[in-house]
């Protein structure tokens, strides 16, 4: 009982640190694509 309940537990640890990895990710690329786009557009005005 006491191991499954470990393993359950750690699954349940494990998976949003996988998903907060994720979106982390995403929100890095978005904010480096966001800064690339901003900058194209600021050149592009001058």
């Amino acid at each position: 009982m006491n191991k499954n309940e470990i393993k359950i537990n750690g699954g349940g640890i494990q998976k949003p640190i996988k998903n907060f990895k994720k979106t982390l990710l995403n929100d890095i690329i978005i904010y480096k694509i966001d800064k690339e786009y901003n900058g194209r557009i600021l050149k592009n005005d001058t």
